[in-house]
Order: C-alpha cells, then structure tokens, then sequence
C-alpha cells in the first residue's frame, strides 16, 4: 500500500482508558499528550518492555547464581546432569 495514506492495518478493536472518547483513525502520541498506548495480554496483564524483559532476566540470573551456591555449600554439584 505504499502510496497509500488511507489503508491502515490495526487490531480489530482497541480499548483507550484516560483519553476522552472519540474516533481516532490511528494513534498520534503527540495529539493524545504524549500517552503511549500499552498493549496487555487477554488476562490483563501488559506485555514486558525490552528494558522490564532484560531486568528479570538479569534478576533470574542472580538468582540461580545464589542457588548453586547454597548448593556448593551443601557438597552438591549444580552443574551435574
């Protein structure tokens, strides 16, 4: 559709809370005061930013780090399969 500023690919529908109601063809950050819209699984919850994604697994890491450890220091090897 290059060319073409009419035809739009969206989501069948979209859910806005904290904007006021009214058509809106696509969203333009800078016409909504700079609200970024946020995408949320069916359950709910939204999905992880990259940066939230890259945290947790940091997070994760360190974790399993402190269980091998405790692990070590029971005489168990961690890295056994």
């Amino acid at each position: 559709m290059e060319g073409d500023n009419k035809t739009r690919a969206a989501p069948d529908a979209m859910v806005v809370f904290g904007r006021p109601p009214g058509y809106r063809g696509s969203c333009i950050q800078h016409r909504e005061d700079g609200v970024v819209p946020q995408v949320y699984r069916p359950d709910g919850r939204r999905f992880e930013t990259f940066v939230e994604m890259v945290q947790r697994a940091e997070t994760e890491r360190q974790r399993a780090e402190r269980l091998a450890e405790r692990l070590r220091a029971l005489g168990l090897d961690p890295d056994m399969e």
